[in-house]
């Protein structure tokens, strides 16, 4: 893993993972460079310049670092392609609930509505709180938490990449692959998937 984007480039032709080969970054299936990874050998995916496409992904991460409502757009962008699941909506969505239940509770003490259709409404309302609760991911760290840990790694970008930075090839793949877990190119168009 000598290069900046090692192991974090895949063709979006074919789904191969991109490898280093002749000073630039290539889909494995049109390289051939290794029988197993190729998935289309007839694949023609662009071959990237090696300092061209690092300085593209350093420019991103740049901005990101520096522009915090890109950032933000960025972040919810990656969240939702993820699916990531945000217990506090969840959470908010559950305590909704529970209201209802109780002015259903309340207009039964007042006598405004009759059992039968409050105790339908209520069994209801007590279903779609079960299946709330049961979709809290209870082990996945909170949206807000996943979002300051996004933002405290892009504040150390000056350390990493800053024109005083001394960081070595390793430091500077581990910040890149904090922030990125994918990149897929298709020809010209780079696409970032964010680790969130």
């Amino acid at each position: 893993a000598g290069y900046l984007l090692s192991s974090l480039v895949f063709c979006k032709h074919c789904g191969a993972r991109y490898n280093v080969a002749h000073g630039c970054y290539r889909c494995y299936s049109r390289s051939k460079t290794s029988k197993k990874h190729i998935i289309d050998p007839n694949c023609k995916n662009k071959n990237w310049p090696i300092e061209e496409l690092d300085q593209i992904i350093i420019d991103e991460l740049h901005r990101l670092a520096f522009n915090k409502s890109y950032a933000n757009q960025m972040f919810e962008q990656c969240a939702d392609i993820n699916g990531t699941v945000d217990n506090e909506a969840i959470l908010s969505q559950i305590k909704k609930v529970d209201e209802q239940i109780s002015r259903m509770i309340d207009l039964y003490q007042v006598g405004t509505l009759p059992m039968n259709q409050i105790s339908d409404r209520i069994k209801k309302l007590q279903a779609e709180k079960e299946a709330l609760e049961n979709s809290i991911n209870k082990d996945a760290p909170s949206l807000e938490k996943q979002r300051e840990q996004f933002f405290r790694t892009l504040s150390q970008f000056d350390e990493i990449f800053g024109k005083n930075a001394q960081s070595t090839l390793e430091q500077r793949r581990l910040f890149v692959s904090s922030i990125i877990e994918s990149i897929w190119i298709d020809e010209e168009d780079i696409e970032i998937k964010c680790r969130i």
